[in-house]
């Protein structure tokens, strides 16, 4: 039987049986301001990502997107495009194993003002604000999600078009 290594709550690598995972899709907004100098990022505990979350099921990706934008830093997203799709293996909140697909859109507009009033309750106990990120300050901050963000929000500005 196939063995998978995830990621526990401190990091610490565990095995599984594959078979014991659970699906979880999910998709994150990479938000910058006017001049594109910083990026728009949720505070979760003691770190940081980029708005998003799961995916629900026969929900679209883009509805998915532009509700969990809204629930975690409450702005309406317009235009997206796919930055980068990976995949990660890690323990829940809820101490399931998750082998979570995830999904990285760069947001070309946004309307309303950055706030945390839409956040659902399951979010409340974890997400403890916002803040707009020096782009050169992304390397130095504690994330969430196993990506190299640093080079994902690169990427994520090479695909905007003023």
């Amino acid at each position: 039987m196939k063995k998978v290594i995830y990621r526990d709550k401190d990091n610490n690598q565990k095995e599984i049986l594959a078979e014991k995972l659970q699906f979880r899709p999910s998709v994150y907004g990479i938000i910058f301001n006017e001049d594109k100098s910083k990026v728009l990022l949720s505070k979760q505990w003691d770190g940081y990502d980029f708005p998003g979350g799961g995916i629900r099921k026969g929900e679209r990706i883009l509805e998915a997107l532009k509700r969990e934008v809204y629930e975690e830093v409450g702005v309406k997203i317009g235009d997206t495009r796919l930055v980068e799709c990976a995949d990660d293996f890690y323990l829940s909140k809820k101490d399931k194993v998750l082998h979570s697909i995830l999904l990285f859109y760069v947001v070309d507009n946004f309307t309303g003002k950055p706030s945390v009033d839409n956040l659902v309750e399951s979010e409340i106990q974890y997400i403890t604000g916002f803040e707009w990120v020096k782009i050169d300050e992304i390397k130095n901050i504690k994330w969430y999600n196993p990506m190299d963000n640093n080079e994902l929000v690169q990427k994520a500005l090479g695909i905007i078009v003023d």
